[in-house]
């Protein structure tokens, strides 16, 4: 049995009967380990449903030093991307394109896709 929970003060508590914990190479921690270097603040979790429970994988956080180019409020480096019909979109190009990027190691996309899990769960189940 799994389950999300959004608690009131936005953080999640998740609990599984069985939760593998990774660092950020996939290799096993235990829980004491895990929090003790999530809390460094230099990494992001990633969720991942297994049978049976839920594999929680420690992922480097991006930060300015290692990407100079993907700080908040600088205009967004030439990207060539495909979409959903392959075809080739080059965002430097065409300035009309509204785009939404997500990254597992995002805390807002983790943060609204918990929220989406929820509602699924809610709605559909």
């Amino acid at each position: 049995m799994q389950e999300i929970i959004k608690n009131a003060d936005g953080s999640v508590s998740i609990t599984a009967d069985t939760m593998i914990y990774l660092n950020s190479s996939g290799n096993h921690l235990d829980k004491t380990l895990y929090q003790d270097s999530l809390n460094t603040g230099k990494y992001d979790v990633s969720l991942k449903k297994i049978p049976g429970g839920i594999e929680i994988r420690l992922k480097k956080r991006y930060t300015e030093e290692r990407y100079p180019e993907l700080q908040l409020g600088k205009e967004f480096p030439p990207l060539e991307l495909v979409d959903i019909n392959r075809n080739k979109i080059n965002i430097g190009e065409k300035t009309e394109l509204t785009t939404y990027f997500w990254d597992i190691t995002c805390k807002p996309c983790i943060e609204e896709l918990i929220v989406f899990n929820i509602l699924a769960n809610e709605y559909l189940f």
